[in-house]
């Protein structure tokens, strides 16, 4: 009569495999560690800046004109906003959005969200009257 399936397939540890199994354990949990703390020392990590994002980044927006994926670039400001401010700016006179207050009047749009797009917006000039 044959052995158990349990006594069949029964894996014992020697001393070697456990040594090189507990060596892959602390070098897997050093780089967990490292990677953790946010620093990059593996070659190769550093990335290439891409001025015309950067560019793209620092360039302030009119919410007067911007389309809905160019609104979804400011902080706070998902696709369901995005949509909500353009939405609403057609149903206005033009411009709708004078002033970075003038934000809050489209729907789920609180004063903190305004206070963290309105360094990001532009308006249009005003006229001297």
């Amino acid at each position: 009569m044959s052995r158990p399936l349990a006594e069949r397939y029964e894996f014992r540890w020697r001393r070697p495999g456990l040594a090189a199994l507990m060596l892959l354990c602390i070098l897997t949990g050093g780089l967990l560690a490292i990677q953790a703390t946010g620093k990059r020392i593996l070659p190769g990590s550093l990335l290439p800046i891409d001025s015309r994002r950067v560019e793209a980044a620092e360039e302030k927006i009119d919410p007067n004109t911007a389309s809905a994926a160019s609104l979804r670039r400011l902080r706070g400001i998902g696709p369901v906003m995005a949509k909500a401010i353009v939405d609403y700016r057609r149903g206005t006179s033009r411009p709708a959005f004078r002033r970075p207050e003038d934000m809050a009047n489209v729907r789920r749009i609180g004063p903190g969200t305004v206070k963290k797009i309105a360094p990001h917006l532009k308006f249009p000039q005003r006229d001297g009257s």
